[in-house]
């Protein structure tokens, strides 16, 4: 499977981005009520967001709760499945990735699945 296939949107020419936008990655691994409470976290900075989630091989159950929070999400978000444990800093490092390879926006930040910014901290 070539790794393009993995993500569950494109990784160029991405809707809804623009250069405003600031990429979170978000490194996940089997706690997809948490990843849940992120991304509303995340919905709440008073700037444009959009998230890839970094699955670190979930196991099947929480991996399959994770593809729901990410489609439900109120931010722009996707999903890239690892399919094992890479570790945090290699699952960012797969985010980071595809941010830099579209191009789009300034700014990127990398979070853990459990990350709860405060409202409108990025704003500031």
């Amino acid at each position: 499977m070539r790794r393009a296939d993995r993500y569950s949107a494109p990784l160029v020419d991405a809707p809804h981005a623009t250069d405003d936008v600031v990429h979170v990655v978000v490194v996940h691994w089997n706690q997809p009520v948490r990843l849940r409470a992120t991304l509303a976290a995340l919905a709440d900075q008073g700037v444009a967001v959009r998230a890839l989630v970094v699955d670190n091989g979930s196991a099947a159950a929480e991996l399959d709760a994770a593809r729901a929070v990410v489609a439900s999400a109120p931010i722009d978000a996707r999903l890239f499945e690892a399919g094992t444990n890479t570790g945090f800093g290699p699952g960012a490092n797969i985010g980071l990735r595809v941010w830099l390879a579209e191009g789009v926006g300034e700014w990127a930040a990398v979070v853990p699945h459990d990350a709860l910014p405060d409202p409108a901290r990025w704003r500031r």
